[in-house]
């Protein structure tokens, strides 16, 4: 007899993945590390390494599969790691790019993560096949067709990096051609 593994949901009973929830897509199962919806678990806000990077005027956003707004490419700092190495590591996951450097901008204290942002110059194109969370990005041109945390538009206003050619195109960003922030 076999025992059907429980979900998420049902291990929590908070109606939010776990950190190491076990999801089952296909035929093969999948370690995601997902945050705790609203961060329920935790005391003190995620430490999270944040990117932005600029491409003819137009900034790199991803989205994840849980979240219905677009964010900047980053993620969660891991023990012991420094922020610059984790925006690299974070980078390369999410969309395949390769930093080839990166400034320190800032903090930015958000509502359930303290981001350390900076500006990243990156090679190649983007391809988020490789993260199971990650679903979609888009080069932003600052439309606000385009839904986006509000963590995102502060932070780019902080960095003076806000889109201000909403009738660029961003849809033939090469890698090439990247702008300084």
């Amino acid at each position: 007899m076999t025992i059907p593994r429980p979900t998420a949901v049902e291990a929590t009973g908070l109606g939010a993945p776990t950190k190491n929830a076990t999801y089952w897509r296909g035929f093969e199962w999948y370690e995601i590390y997902v945050q705790v919806r609203d961060n329920r678990l935790r005391d003190t806000p995620r430490q999270r390494a944040t990117a932005i990077i600029v491409r003819d005027g137009c900034v790199l956003l991803v989205r994840d599969m849980y979240r219905p707004a677009f964010m900047l490419p980053g993620g969660g700092i891991d023990d012991g790691e420094e922020p610059a190495a984790a925006v690299t590591r974070e980078l390369q996951e999410e969309t395949t790019l390769t930093a080839t450097s990166s400034q320190y901008l800032f903090t930015h204290d958000g509502k359930y993560n303290h981001h350390y942002v900076f500006s990243v110059q990156a090679d190649g194109e983007v391809d988020i096949s490789h993260d199971p969370l990650v679903v979609e990005f888009v080069w932003w041109n600052g439309s606000p067709d385009v839904p986006v945390h509000p963590h995102v538009t502060e932070i780019l206003g902080k960095a003076n990096a806000v889109p201000a050619r909403a009738e660029n195109d961003c849809s033939s960003i090469s890698p090439e051609a990247e702008d300084d922030v």
